[in-house]
């Protein structure tokens, strides 16, 4: 939900070609609440991944061989 509610935030800026005044209130709580209205979801989402289903990614290579 939250990267999300960025993809809405930055979209909605190119869109309107406007800057920010600077730090402001995310407005995310409210964002949620009327995506989750919009789905008629019952709960708010984890930003966290299930611990049954996530997977670490397999480690880089070294950079030395």
């Amino acid at each position: 939900a939250q990267n999300e509610y960025a993809n809405h935030l930055a979209t909605r800026a190119a869109a309107e070609q406007n800057a920010s005044p600077g730090l402001v209130a995310s407005g995310y709580d409210d964002w949620l609440a009327k995506e989750l209205a919009k789905k008629k979801a019952k709960a708010t989402p984890s930003p966290f991944p299930a611990e049954h289903s996530f997977r670490a990614h397999a480690s880089l290579p070294s950079p030395n061989g």
